[in-house]
């Protein structure tokens, strides 16, 4: 089954054709599957980023030393990956465009310890 953006993909687009044993990145070269996150890093540009510094899968290490990480396909089959694409949220407000108002005396907050200016 493959279900991986399968209108703009196909097999030999990751798998190497000559190589069973090994992938193959945009431009041919071939990379091991031990480092298959290269691969997947192609697309997923944000992802990656975010896996290499930590907040985006599982690593586990020194903070100072160091690290193991676990790689995409641990968590995501790459034939039909588990999690669907979320819709984007819009925006938020531009701050030039927000109109602020001057507060009354009343609506100002008071200092809790008293202090004065």
């Amino acid at each position: 089954m493959f279900n991986h953006a399968s209108e703009q993909r196909w097999c030999l687009d990751c798998h190497n054709q000559d190589d069973r044993d090994r992938l193959r990145l945009a431009n041919g070269d071939p990379v091991a599957f031990e480092e298959s996150y290269n691969l997947c890093g192609q697309c997923h540009g944000t992802i990656f980023r975010d896996w290499k510094a930590g907040i985006h899968g599982k690593r586990t290490g020194e903070w100072n030393g160091r690290k193991q990480y676990r790689l995409c396909v641990h968590c995501h089959n790459p034939h039909s990956p588990r999690f669907k694409p979320i819709k984007p949220l819009p925006p938020p407000d531009n701050p030039m465009e927000i109109q602020y108002r001057k507060l009354s005396t009343e609506e100002i907050p008071r200092n809790p310890l008293g202090d004065t200016e």
